[in-house]
């Protein structure tokens, strides 16, 4: 029997708190010291009526993130990016809440010092009632990179940028970063909640346009058909493929 406050449930929220600390001498050759470039930035899981709340952080009074240009002008660092990470939300009827990813590198010094840690590193936000599981935290390094290079024609993406790459451990002992030097971090999102398949079409194709999700995820877990010509929504073709993908699984919820 359906309990009466079955509306309350929720898949898991994300539990992967980032620290993110730099310190030296900053561009105006004073010292400084930032433990803040990185907050509590995780999807909140996907609730049994609706989406996951994106970057809904942890229930708690300090979950703010300080604007980009104020850090940038007090701190010796230069952000390539900060945003949703698109694919990040466990898929479900209703999805996870995306978490936010950041890319930076010092910038106008030579060097600093970093000390980076973050919680549950190997733990995914599980899903409920067939939703899948949100994206795993992490936080990357590229060393002796070729952003500088990169950078004279336009911003590069993370994937985009070569370099020495290390992963990094919940725990680490403080490093030296350069300006050749690029730092990832994102940390969990939301699990979802039900089928994927139950997801509306057009929630989907929202998603996809918005950037939240990619055209190659929305046809293979949720089986939405997008023109790659016009970008428009193929709701025959959509029914078809559902159809096809219950068939192969009447009883069944969506496997990763």
């Amino acid at each position: 029997e359906k309990s009466k406050n079955w509306w309350r449930m929720s898949a898991d929220w994300g539990s992967s708190w980032i620290h993110i600390q730099v310190n030296g001498l900053n561009q105006y050759g004073q010292p400084f010291i930032s433990s803040g470039l990185h907050m509590g930035d995780m999807g909140g899981g996907a609730r049994a009526t609706k989406d996951g709340i994106d970057c809904g952080g942890i229930p708690c009074a300090t979950t703010s993130t300080a604007n980009i240009e104020t850090l940038e002008r007090k701190f010796p660092v230069l952000f390539l990016r900060r945003g949703l990470r698109t694919d990040s939300a466990g898929d479900g009827k209703y999805r996870g809440g995306l978490c936010a990813e950041i890319v930076l590198k010092p910038y106008k010094v030579n060097d600093m010092d970093a000390l980076v840690a973050y919680t549950n590193k190997d733990i995914q936000p599980k899903g409920i009632a067939g939703g899948l599981p949100g994206a795993k935290a992490q936080i990357i390094l590229k060393k002796q990179s070729n952003v500088r290079k990169l950078l004279q024609k336009r911003v590069p993406s993370f994937e985009e940028i070569e370099g020495d790459t290390r992963l990094f451990a919940q725990v680490n002992a403080p490093f030296k970063i350069s300006e050749d030097d690029v730092l990832y971090s994102c940390p969990h999102s939301g699990g979802g909640f039900g089928d994927p398949l139950d997801r509306e079409p057009t929630l989907v194709y929202k998603d996809v346009i918005e950037g939240l999700i990619s055209l190659e995820k929305a046809r293979e877990v949720y089986k939405i058909v997008i023109s790659l010509e016009s970008m428009e929504l193929d709701l025959k073709a959509t029914e078809k493929l559902h159809r096809k993908a219950r068939h192969k699984r009447p009883d069944k919820p969506l496997e990763e």
